[in-house]
């Protein structure tokens, strides 16, 4: 599939203001909805942001490194992704978008498995860079082919993929786990 590489920009920029939008409004009616645990063995929103906070911190800096080295476009671009960052793209969004369920459950890797008891300022406050730092990088690639640079992956430094494939993946993810803190909030009895 080619998808046109503003419109997939301008989608994934929605998908990343709605999720600090949801973030943002829980933090200004109730911080401490987001420490709740809903159950044992289960994340609180905290660390359903620490998770992402730490994904973050992979990709983030791994795709801005690549950006001034990306082969620069003007006009009308379209996107192609490889068939395997639209493999992990797909199996994030699994049936988010169209059901609003999460269907396949995956475990995290055991590094990018928070703690409890974090700091939920700290927590909320790198979140918050992070978004922000995620939204101008959406920006900046309107101006780059997005298919011209790649980065490995956090799974293996050996699997490489393209930087608007990363991109997609990063952003799936927060969609998957959007859903995550909708439903964590949700089991906890808050609501806005």
């Amino acid at each position: 599939m080619t998808y046109d590489a503003h419109g997939l920009l301008n989608d994934m920029q929605a998908e990343v203001n709605s999720l600090l939008t949801d973030v943002l409004s829980v933090r200004d009616t109730d911080i401490n909805a987001l420490s709740l645990q809903p159950a044992n063995n289960r994340w609180n929103v905290q660390q359903i942001l620490e998770h992402l906070n730490a994904y973050n911190r992979y990709y983030l800096p791994a795709v801005a490194q690549q950006l001034p080295a990306a082969q620069k476009v003007q006009g009308a671009v379209s996107f192609r992704p490889g068939w395997l960052g639209d493999y992990f793209t797909r199996s994030m969004y699994s049936q988010v978008k169209t059901t609003g369920k999460v269907v396949n459950q995956m475990s995290a890797m055991k590094s990018y498995t928070p703690p409890a008891g974090l700091d939920t300022t700290t927590v909320l406050t790198e979140f918050i860079a992070g978004e922000q730092e995620l939204s101008g990088i959406l920006q900046q690639m309107a101006h780059i082919d997005m298919s011209s640079r790649k980065i490995p992956v956090t799974l293996s430094r050996f699997i490489r993929i393209n930087i608007g494939d990363a991109m997609r993946f990063l952003v799936a993810h927060q969609v998957r786990h959007h859903q995550q803190i909708k439903n964590t909030l949700s089991e906890v009895g808050f609501s806005a």
